[in-house]
């Protein structure tokens, strides 16, 4: 058998990622586009609560830094994405850079569309690509932040609107969105990104 190499972006965190559930623990789905197989780390696999069979048969792999990764067996699971189980079975390893790496194989089955733009994994539930879910990257946390005062933009008009945020969440990204309360139509809906 001829090896399957990972690609280096596992190690840097530049790749995607969702957020799961196992078994009640949350877990760091990485989209690698990379990878071919769905693969799970032994850590993650324990912590979860999963048994992983022995396959003889399964694939080798070599991680970024160019060593073999020692495979620790075979898991079936149910993984919940935004509320939707998944039936997968995943390739157990030691020493992956993320929970679970999800390659082109669960990509390619799933019709998935990765977003770069809106940082959003769009992928078919089901073979039929009727019912699509939609989940947001993991990759920054998101604060609800309420402010003390509200304006009104009117649309198709400019505003500058100033923002002055605590020291924890310098490094944050804002979007401005309408107020719960308001009536909000497709013309007045606007969203700002902002990054200190």
């Amino acid at each position: 058998k001829s090896p399957i190499y990972l690609s280096p972006l596992n190690t840097v965190g530049a790749i995607p990622g969702v957020t799961g559930v196992i078994n009640g623990h949350k877990v760091r789905v990485v989209l690698d586009t990379g990878c071919s197989a769905l693969l799970i780390s032994a850590k993650c696999a324990n912590r979860c609560g999963l048994k992983a069979k022995w396959q003889e048969d399964h694939p080798i792999f070599i991680g970024a830094n160019g060593k073999y990764l020692k495979y620790r067996g075979t898991v079936k699971c149910n993984l919940k994405l935004e509320g939707y189980e998944l039936e997968l079975r995943m390739l157990v390893f030691d020493k992956l850079a993320a929970d679970i790496l999800h390659g082109s194989s669960f990509l390619q089955k799933h019709k998935a569309i990765i977003d770069f733009i809106n940082e959003r994994l769009s992928f078919a539930r089901e073979v039929d690509n009727l019912h699509r879910i939609e989940i947001g990257f993991s990759s920054q946390p998101k604060y609800r932040i309420t402010s003390a005062e509200c304006i009104t933009l009117l649309p198709q008009t400019c505003h500058f609107v100033r923002v002055i945020l605590p020291t924890a969440l310098q490094q944050s990204e804002i979007e401005f969105c309408a107020a719960i309360d308001s009536i909000a139509l497709p013309e007045y809906v606007m969203a700002i990104h902002w990054k200190n």
